[in-house]
């Protein structure tokens, strides 16, 4: 699986990022698990028309030590479609924006 991927946090940056999550995305029923939405706009045009398989997200996981956001972007809606792909340029950059938003808003220790 294609990802990026934050490691070696430190307690207090995982405390800052889970309410930063908590506060911005969908959590789902995992507890570790939270899905950041894409944009209609992003769509590719596949995942313009399957409508039955929104909405499209990237999958976003916290653990202790890390966090793991997947290049994959998913239908909440359907297990396998072929309207789920890795992100397009477009789609990356979106996830890159975010994660970059993340950071400087949680100030990451270094």
């Amino acid at each position: 699986m294609r990802s990026i991927l934050f490691d070696e946090l430190l307690p207090d940056d995982g405390k800052k990022i889970r309410l930063y999550l908590s506060q911005n995305l969908v959590q789902s029923t995992f507890d570790n698990l939270f899905w950041l939405d894409l944009p209609e706009s992003l769509f590719s045009e596949m995942q313009k028309v399957h409508t039955d398989c929104r909405p499209f997200s990237f999958a976003i996981e916290l653990t202790e030590t890390a966090l793991t956001a997947e290049l994959l972007v998913r239908s909440r809606n359907q297990l396998h479609c072929k309207c789920m792909a890795y992100a397009t340029v477009a789609q990356r950059n979106f996830l890159l924006e975010f994660l970059d938003t993340l950071s400087r808003t949680c100030s990451l220790s270094s």
